[in-house]
């Protein structure tokens, strides 16, 4: 199982594949809904599993369309700021924390070059 991500999520990442069960940095609430939605809407192959018939991805996109529902349906008012309560982010993001922290082993892998990157996970 894998996941592509932008740089900009690295934090989103790290947390949601760590152990800790400490609150999350504050996340801007912009960062938060592009990664939801990322893995929600993984038209683009961002999700992909080793097995050929795995529903890990379909999964996983299900649970970021739910958190991604919740995130919406947070009322904003005058005083919200853009970045996400850490309490907040935690609720959101404990379903998606509860699938990746499972796993032993991550690699990441960082390249500007998008057909480097292409070559790479086809040969995995």
């Amino acid at each position: 199982m894998g996941a592509l991500f932008a740089l900009e999520h690295a934090n989103i990442v790290s947390y949601i594949t760590s152990k800790n069960r400490e609150l999350p940095p504050p996340f801007a609430r912009q960062d938060l809904e592009n990664f939801l939605m990322a893995f929600a809407w993984s038209y683009d192959g961002s999700l992909f599993s080793s097995q050929e018939y795995s529903e890990w991805p379909e999964k996983i996109g299900g649970i970021a369309g739910h958190a991604l529902d919740f995130l919406y349906s947070q009322r904003r008012d005058e005083n919200e700021t853009s970045f996400v309560d850490p309490v907040r982010s935690k609720e959101i993001l404990d379903p998606l924390k509860m699938e990746f922290s499972s796993f032993e082993t991550y690699f990441l892998y960082l390249s500007s070059d998008y057909q480097e990157i292409d070559r790479i996970f086809l040969n995995l």
